[in-house]
């Protein structure tokens, strides 16, 4: 599920009327868009606070749940390129999808995000997200893509 300003009052209903009764244990929270400290202007409308998704974190742990951060790290990065931040890592910048993982700035920014959130969520497992990453912007180039 996707996180932002609204997420903690309609999960925590779904939480209370779906999941909790269906003794549902584990949730996969996708949550890349939350105000990181590493990851300065690329804010907008729909980022959620670190303090909300913490808070939502302890809500599903309260109930049994396990949550599971998925912060997207090659393809569907258009998060990271938001306010036109971090071009200067995007396989394409013409086309801010897909992060280019020879760049060696693109493991300093993914490591800063992914130690924070291991620090604020303190998860038992995480998920990078490491799908479609050719979707937009990648030449047709079979040596660039499995």
């Amino acid at each position: 599920m996707f996180v932002g300003p609204r997420a903690r009052d309609f999960q925590g209903r779904m939480l209370q009327r779906l999941l909790a009764p269906l003794l549902y244990n584990q949730v996969v929270l996708q949550c890349e868009r939350t105000d990181w400290d590493s990851t300065p202007g690329i804010e907008l409308g729909w980022t959620m606070s670190k303090a909300d998704l913490r808070a939502l974190f302890a809500s599903y742990r309260a109930h049994g749940i396990e949550p599971t951060p998925l912060i997207q790290s090659f393809g569907h990065m258009g998060w990271l390129f938001a306010n036109n931040q971090n071009l200067d890592i995007a396989f394409n910048p013409q086309v801010p999808f897909s992060i280019d993982p020879r760049k060696p700035r693109t493991r300093e920014v993914l490591s800063a995000i992914w130690e924070e959130a291991d620090e604020l969520l303190d998860p038992k497992i995480m998920q990078f997200g490491l799908d479609e990453v050719h979707m937009r912007g990648w030449p047709n180039d079979p040596t660039l893509t499995a």
